[in-house]
């Protein structure tokens, strides 16, 4: 899948809400591909910032995810770009040292404190910003 992934410039995205984080959308983003992901998928609203890295349609809405298909056949530069953002997203913020590195600084903060932590905006260990 991941051989097929690297071929493609576009990677969409349905759900039936039942797929959890939905690691396939962080292997079509580290594969450079331009994301058209349903909002309702479990990793969407922490990895996707819609129109930077991927576009977010609504859920059951074919209308809008007509419109976002469309306008990146329309657009290559943008499916591109979209890509690119998608690639640096995985490699730079969401990896495995990333992750890792967060979890302690976050592990010792929460035992320091009896107030709630937030420390990065985004990435590992970050609130999920829910928006469209």
């Amino acid at each position: 899948m991941r051989t097929e992934m690297e071929k493609a410039e576009v990677f969409i995205l349905t759900s039936d809400k039942g797929e959890g984080w939905g690691v396939v959308l962080n292997e079509a983003m580290n594969s450079g591909c331009a994301v058209v992901a349903g909002e309702k998928i479990g990793s969407v609203p922490y990895l996707v910032r819609d129109g930077h890295n991927g576009l977010i349609f609504r859920d059951r809405d074919i209308n809008d995810l007509t419109q976002k298909v469309s306008a990146l056949l329309k657009a290559p530069e943008m499916t591109s770009t979209l890509g690119r953002e998608a690639y640096n997203t995985i490699c730079g913020v969401w990896n495995a040292q990333e992750a890792a590195k967060r979890f302690v600084v976050l592990a010792d903060a929460l035992r320091k404190s009896d107030e709630p932590v937030s420390l990065w905006d985004d990435g590992p260990c970050s609130i999920a910003p829910v928006k469209i």
